[in-house]
C-alpha cells in the first residue's frame, strides 16, 4: 500500500508509527510519504510577531518533516518526503501528479484548534481523489534537535496550546548555535502531568509553561505537580503574554522560578527566553557576541 501522510505541526510523533503498523498487522506492506505542506502558523491573540511566523513556515516544515522521516526510519518504516506549498489542497495535488497513492492520511491538532479540519480537508480530499482518507487528531507535537553536545543534551518541555507561540518559542532557540535541545511539546497541563508522571521530575532539566490552556492551566498544572512532587526538583519559567500582577503573583507562589511576557519585540522576547535557558537548564555558554539576535 502507498500511503501519503500530510501533516504540519503534527508530523513528528508515535501516532503515525503506530497508524502505519496497524495496517501492516493487516497484512498491508506499507510504503510511506510524508507531505508537509509549508502552511504558517496563525498567531493567537496576544501572540507576538505575526510576519515572523509567516515567514518561517518553509524552514519549520523542513524541520519537522527531517526529524519525522528519522522517526519513522527508527521503525523501520520505507518512508520518503518531501515539503509542500502553503495550501494543503494545492500541496496534495502537486504530489498526486508525480505520484500514486492508495489512501490519504491527514494527521492534525485538535479539532477545535485545526485549520484544516475547519477547512473540510479529509472531506474534500476523498470527494477529489475517491481513495479512503483518514483523520487523526494528535494533543502533542515533538521536536527533536541535535543531541551530539559534548557535556549532554538538555531536556525541555513547552507546555502551550497555541502552535504560533510554539512556533515563536522555537525561533527564538533556533537563532542561537550553542544550544543542543530535545525538546517536547504538549497542549495542555494535563498531558505535561501525565508526562512528567512518567519520566519523573528528573527527565526534564526545563519547563516552559503556557497559563491559559484548556483542560489544565499552568496554575493547574503547578497546582498538580505540587501535590504529586517536589516543585522545587522542576525548573518551571511561566512563558505567557499576560501581564496581569495576580497572575505573575500566583505564579511565583506556586513555585515558578521565573515569569517571561511574550512581548511582540522579537529581539527582546529572544534575549529574555536565552537568558532564562542558559541559567535553568544549566547551560554554561551565552550567544556569541558577533552572533547577535536578529528577527527572522
Amino acid at each position: 500500500m502507498r500511503l501519503l501522510v500530510v501533516a504540519n505541526e503534527t508530523i513528528i510523533g508515535p501516532h503515525i508509527a503506530e497508524y502505519v503498523q496497524d495496517l501492516n498487522s493487516q497484512g498491508e506492506e506499507v510504503d510511506v510519504y510524508l507531505l508537509v505542506p509549508a502552511t504558517p502558523l496563525a498567531s493567537s491573540p496576544g501572540s507576538p510577531s505575526p510576519t515572523l511566523l509567516d515567514a518561517s513556515g518553509a524552514r519549520r516544515a523542513g524541520r519537522q518533516l527531517a526529524s519525522a522521516i528519522k522517526l519513522l526510519e527508527k521503525s523501520n518504516v520505507p518512508v520518503a518526503g518531501e515539503v509542500g506549498v502553503r495550501d494543503p489542497m494545492a500541496a496534495v495535488d502537486l504530489v498526486m501528479m508525480r505520484r500514486e497513492f492508495d489512501r490519504i492520511l491527514v494527521s492534525t491538532v485538535s479539532a477545535g484548534t485545526s485549520r484544516w479540519f475547519k477547512m473540510d480537508l479529509q472531506h474534500r480530499l476523498q470527494r477529489r481523489y475517491g481513495i479512503p482518507v483518514d483523520h487523526v487528531f494528535s494533543d502533542c507535537i515533538d521536536s527533536w534537535e541535535p543531541t551530539v553536545a559534548p557535556d549532554g543534551t538538555r531536556r525541555m518541555l513547552i507546555i502551550d496550546d497555541s502552535p504560533a507561540d510554539v512556533d515563536l518559542v522555537t525561533e527564538a532557540l533556533n537563532s542561537s548555535t550553542e544550544f543542543d535541545l530535545e525538546m517536547k511539546i504538549v497542549m495542555n497541563g494535563a498531558a505535561a502531568l501525565d508526562y512528567i508522571r512518567e519520566i519523573g521530575p528528573d527527565g526534564v532539566d526545563l519547563i516552559l509553561l503556557d497559563l491559559k490552556m484548556p483542560l489544565l492551566d499552568g496554575h493547574g498544572f503547578m497546582e498538580g505537580v505540587s501535590e504529586e512532587f517536589d516543585i522545587d526538583q522542576l525548573n518551571i519559567v511561566v512563558v505567557t503574554t499576560s501581564d496581569a500582577p495576580n497572575d505573575r503573583e500566583r505564579a511565583h507562589a506556586l513555585g515558578a522560578g521565573a515569569y517571561l511576557l511574550k512581548d511582540p519585540d522579537f529581539d527582546v522576547f529572544s534575549e529574555g527566553l536565552l537568558s532564562l535557558v542558559n541559567e535553568y537548564a544549566g547551560l554554561d555558554k551565552l550567544p556569541n557576541a558577533e552572533n547577535e539576535l536578529v528577527p527572522h
